[in-house]
């Protein structure tokens, strides 16, 4: 099998640095509360419009008050820019198409000598070497992947932390990290042999959603203690049996409690049975909260969980999506149950689609 390493797509990136890293987490705590890098503000990425085109570039500040330029734009998809994660920022080298990192005073920290880098979280970052650029687009559209090569992780210095690093679509939580003199033996960390001898362990946050959900949330569903989670700005999408497949109610908190809540507890009830032939679990990790405009409300959480792009920070506040297949004979229907980590390092229930009709 080709190792394949996205250009386009956006990664969540796990480890940290021995020499800069910050423990967020207590170490026999986990998950505790998240922190977020304060950002500097030295670093701005520049979209102007033309009379043709875009000019893109970025400013960064310098001591001195003045900002320079730079026009060696990291772009991790058409027509877009990186943008600063924890002070630091991506660049290429377009003659040799080679990536890069600048710090924000404007120095570059990581010389442009790798096929790919990811953003920096928690003082950290992955490094792809030796990969060859393709494109995989069909009919005419171009969508660049990069083949083969070594993964790495690296610190914001440029040091190698982990050789043969795992591929980063292995979902880790950087700030997890435990170094020790022998591997962890806990149930969803992963470790890792780093250059000095240590080991890193992260938590794998796929293994940590399904012990979540098998050890802690399950459970709660036998009471009301389970309703605890819930977002007050809750979204809870119930399927219309009709004629239409994907007719949808709305329905908020309020309306689930008093009215609806039987529709979401059939869905417990089922896996209690412990019957594996009529249900199926499925654990997945998202990109973020997809309801984050109703969700996030007040301005100062917005800039809280997402970053200046309007995205949402999902390498400190992970999403995760937990679906409970009703399953008969080769039928299937899908019930999700979608969390993520808020900014008190619990657990948030936010959204929930049912599509059972309980065979």
């Amino acid at each position: 099998m080709r190792k394949i390493f996205s250009i386009v797509g956006g990664l969540l990136l796990l480890g940290i640095g021995v020499f800069v890293y910050q423990n967020y987490y207590q170490e026999n705590n986990y998950p505790s509360k998240p922190k977020v890098v304060k950002n500097s503000n030295r670093i701005r990425t520049i979209i102007d419009e033309k009379d043709i085109g875009l000019d893109i570039y970025y400013l960064i500040k310098q001591d001195n008050g003045e900002d320079i330029r730079i026009d060696h734009v990291y772009y991790y998809d058409v027509v877009a820019p990186d943008y600063s994660s924890e002070n630091y920022i991506r660049f290429t080298d377009k003659d040799r198409e080679l990536v890069g990192l600048y710090n924000d005073k404007g120095k570059v920290v990581i010389e442009p000598i790798y096929s790919g880098l990811t953003k920096v979280h928690n003082g950290m970052l992955y490094a792809l070497k030796g990969a060859v650029k393709d494109n995989i687009g069909r009919n005419g559209d171009r969508h660049n992947v990069l083949l083969g090569g070594d993964t790495y992780l690296l610190n914001t210095k440029g040091e190698v932390l982990i050789e043969d690093m795992l591929e980063p679509h292995i979902d880790l939580d950087m700030f997890s990290l435990k170094i020790t003199d022998e591997p962890l033996e806990d149930s969803y960390y992963v470790s890792l042999k780093g250059v000095n001898g240590k080991y890193y362990n992260f938590v794998q946050l796929e293994k940590y959603l399904q012990y979540f959900t098998e050890q802690v949330f399950l459970p709660s569903t036998e009471g009301s203690k389970w309703e605890k989670y819930l977002s007050d700005n809750l979204k809870v999408n119930l399927e219309v049996e009709n004629d239409n497949i994907g007719d949808y109610i709305v329905i908020d908190k309020k309306e689930l409690l008093e009215d609806k809540r039987e529709l979401i507890t059939q869905a417990f009830d089922l896996v209690r049975t412990g019957d594996s032939s009529r249900y199926h679990i499925d654990y997945y990790i998202e990109d973020g909260v997809i309801t984050d405009d109703t969700e996030i409300t007040s301005e100062q959480d917005r800039k809280l969980y997402l970053d200046e792009e309007g995205k949402w920070r999902s390498a400190e506040f992970p999403a995760f999506s937990v679906n409970i297949k009703e399953v008969k004979g080769k039928q299937t229907r899908s019930n999700h149950f979608d969390f993520y980590r808020n900014k008190e390092g619990g657990m948030t229930l936010y959204q929930i689609t049912i599509r059972a009709h309980y065979f």
